[in-house]
């Protein structure tokens, strides 16, 4: 009586190349994460909480991959059939501790970009939104840990090889799934409102549009988690093999998801490296103006009270404004100041308000 025997699998090892992939997103991570902080504490230190929860994200950034690493030198990217038993057990030891550090990540750099525009707008709306994706991803991220240790408590105390059932898996992965769209969406779309109303070049808002909404890229990597979750037998023997794809791309979205915290906070620096090479940089668009409006005054040549109380001469229709200097004359203090004086001291400077914006008034004379 013939018996029927599984055919041996090839001796295949997908683990260089994914961990060669992990590490490139990594070390790009590590470039962004670093030039943001260093941009922070020097000159002068000033770094804020959401500079720290970064920072915390990079840290268990690094100690997942740590344990990503070792399980992969234990035989993780290769068929079930070449790994001993030892080395299996070790495998589930230092995946459990890659899923524990990864969530963080994702939910500390997610959080940091929300810490960030709440500094950004008051409105009602947008704050509420806000905090309640800070509150959700922190309420998972609770969640999770305990569940993970409470169910994987025999893979601890070495009595047991696998500790996640398949609803477990499921349901945590589509709640991380929900709150990571929900986050990025919100994160990607307020700026939009913010800083599209900015008196800065088209090129330049839009760049900034297109860093913030970085962090999307992190969301698209969910289709493919999601994908092989779906196909993952949780009754296969060669379970090491099937999951080596999705523990991949969870590692690149980490990496993604710090680098688009990161990246929007170094326009400042590059912009003044850019400067000091003397190669074109972004400002303020410079629009002519010939009437300042505050209210329901609308002033075509007289004079208008600043915040200090003095007085501010606003020129009439026929002399050029900019937005960097007023080719006119200002008469301060004096209340009966008359549009017949023709000059204004050249370092000298006064400040008309009028929708919202400040000029810095100065220059040279024009009769």
């Amino acid at each position: 009586m013939s018996t029927t025997e599984k055919p041996v699998p090839p001796d295949e090892n997908v683990a260089p190349v994914h961990l060669a992939i992990v590490l490139s997103f990594y070390a790009v991570a590590v470039l962004v994460w670093s030039l943001r902080i260093w941009t922070r504490v020097w000159p002068r230190f000033a770094m804020t909480a959401t500079d720290y929860l970064i920072t915390v994200a990079m840290a268990c950034k690094t100690v997942s991959l740590t344990f990503y690493s070792v399980a992969i030198r234990h035989g993780l990217g290769r068929h079930n059939h070449f790994i001993s038993a030892d080395d299996a057990f070790m495998i589930n030891r230092y995946l459990l501790g890659v899923y524990m550090t990864g969530v963080v990540v994702s939910a500390f750099a997610r959080i940091s970009i929300a810490v960030l525009l709440l500094r950004f707008t008051t409105a009602r709306a947008w704050r509420v939104a806000i905090w309640t994706i800070i509150a959700a991803q922190v309420c998972y991220v609770v969640g999770y840990e305990i569940v993970q240790l409470v169910q994987c408590k025999s893979v601890l105390m070495g009595s047991g090889s696998r500790c996640m059932t398949r609803a477990v898996v499921f349901t945590s992965t589509y709640i991380l799934m929900g709150l990571s769209i929900l986050s990025d969406f919100v994160c990607s779309a307020l700026p939009m409102f913010l800083v599209w109303r900015m008196s800065r070049s088209v090129v330049e808002k839009t760049l900034v549009i297109v860093l913030m909404a970085s962090c999307l890229l992190a969301t698209a990597c969910g289709g493919p988690k999601i994908y092989y979750m779906v196909i993952y037998d949780f009754r296969s023997s060669d379970f090491f093999w099937q999951l080596a794809p999705e523990l991949l791309w969870c590692r690149i979205e980490e990496s993604i998801i710090i680098i688009a915290a990161c990246a929007p906070l170094l326009k400042g620096p590059v912009e003044r490296l850019l400067g000091r090479f003397g190669l074109p940089t972004f400002g303020p668009t410079v629009r002519d103006l010939n009437m300042i409006s505050s209210g329901d005054y609308v002033l075509d040549g007289g004079a208008w009270p600043d915040e200090g109380g003095r007085r501010v001469w606003i020129p009439p229709s026929d002399v050029e404004v900019g937005c960097y200097g007023v080719e006119g004359r200002v008469a301060e203090s004096d209340m009966d100041a008359k549009a017949s004086s023709t000059t204004v001291d050249g370092g000298e400077k006064a400040s008309a308000k009028g929708d919202g914006e400040q000029l810095d008034v100065g220059g040279g004379s024009k009769t």
